[in-house]
Formats: structure tokens, C-alpha cells, sequence
């Protein structure tokens, strides 16, 4: 017997839409000038002081405090 992936049905553009905010961003470092790139897709949350999940980005806020960074919405 062939055994199949059950899979959620795909959202189409307009249900995604409606469900969930995004926003494509840009953070910068403000000690050593260095930018990080990113996107954030959330449903129903509120992500004003969001500045990145990566792993890079991380240890720069780490090792330079949150207070050193800005993000700016691109798009």
C-alpha cells in the first residue's frame, strides 16, 4: 500500500491576504553601519519593535545592544 502526505490545502492569494500582514525590512546597525535584510509574515501580531530573527543579526544585538539598531520598512 502506498501510503500519501496529507498536506493543508494551499491558501489562495486573497484568503493569504486576509489572514496575515508582511512586510519586507531593512535593520541597520548603528555602530558599524552593517544592514540586515529581511521579511516578517504575521497573523495578528503586532511586530513594531521586530528587528530580525537570524542568527547574524542576533549575535550583532547581543554583542551591541538592541538600543543600536534601527529598522526601516522597505516595502
Amino acid at each position: 500500500m502506498r501510503r500519501m502526505k496529507l498536506t493543508k490545502p494551499a491558501l489562495d492569494g486573497a484568503e493569504m491576504n486576509a489572514n496575515y500582514n508582511g512586510f519586507i525590512y531593512v535593520t541597520t546597525n548603528l555602530v558599524n553601519g552593517r544592514w540586515y535584510i529581511g521579511s516578517c509574515w504575521c497573523k495578528n501580531m503586532d511586530r513594531t519593535g521586530y528587528l530580525g530573527s537570524g542568527t547574524i543579526l542576533m549575535r550583532s544585538i547581543k554583542k551591541y545592544g538592541r538600543e543600536n539598531f534601527r529598522r526601516e520598512v522597505l516595502y
